[in-house]
């Protein structure tokens, strides 16, 4: 885990955790498919005899080059994503500390008023 992702217990993972191991998942797994077209394509570039880089051969080594420019810009997008819902749990994560932290407050002011009109009653 980095410094971005959060640190929940399973108990308290929300639907935005969820969402953000996910993308991460999908994320990894793009990377490693974009990694694999890559190798891919070198190897049939180093076994394939130039001459034997026509017709067919060709249009597929095209798209290919396509396929793996594309799968690119995608892993890109997830990681912006990822990014993105990394920094929504941080900023939930903050807002819910510090409205258990008000709460708590509250509760110790009710507390003390509670305590006060009790006093106030018994005089």
């Amino acid at each position: 885990m980095n410094a971005s992702e959060p640190t929940r217990s399973p108990e308290t993972t929300t639907p935005l955790d969820e969402a953000l191991a996910q993308t991460q998942d999908v994320q990894a797994r793009l990377n490693s498919g974009a990694q694999e077209l890559f190798v891919i394509k070198e190897v049939l570039k180093h076994e394939l005899p130039a001459d034997a880089r026509t017709g067919d051969v060709a249009q597929a080594l095209e798209k290919h080059d396509a396929l793996e420019e594309a799968v690119q810009e995608c892993a890109d997008d997830l990681e912006d994503v990822s990014q993105a819902l990394a920094q929504e749990v941080a900023h939930r994560e903050k807002l819910e500390k510090k409205l258990t932290e008000t709460r708590a407050g509250l509760a110790d002011i009710e507390a003390e008023m509670a305590a006060h009109q009790q006093k106030s009653a018994g005089n």
